[in-house]
């Protein structure tokens, strides 16, 4: 193991890596607030802690915690810049250099009941 980090919130997105960056999202317990994080893939150190959307009333996890998170839909990279999906919360660009949002939208509305999963299904077994 070269290194471990820990990770503030809660998220099941798988991280993805490019150029040197890991990229991956999480968010708070209760679904409030969701963050972009971008770790350095040489020494682990957080370098961009994004918060990206925010929610006064989220929808509640149909089956608790236990079965999903607010943060599970993995983010998508390409040179530049990183792309974070939330679900109904919200789905935004970010520049991977700066950690700046370049764009964000939050008009795209679902009913998630066990919360936005759209990159796999933690409640499916193979």
């Amino acid at each position: 193991m070269k290194w471990k980090t820990e990770i503030p919130y809660r998220g099941w997105s798988t991280p993805v890596v490019m150029g040197g960056q890991v990229w991956l999202t999480t968010a708070t317990e209760d679904g409030h607030d969701f963050f972009a994080i971008g770790v350095d893939a040489d020494t682990g150190r957080i370098r961009f802690n994004v918060p990206v959307f925010h929610s006064d009333h989220p929808e509640p996890l149909g089956n608790g915690a236990s079965m999903n998170c607010y943060a599970t839909p993995s983010p998508v990279i390409e040179r530049g810049r990183v792309y974070v999906h939330f679900g109904s919360f919200g789905t935004a660009c970010l520049e991977t250099s700066t950690g700046k949002v370049l764009w964000k939208r939050e008009d795209l509305r679902c009913r998630h009941y066990r919360g936005p999963s759209s990159s796999r299904s933690p409640s499916r077994t193979c």
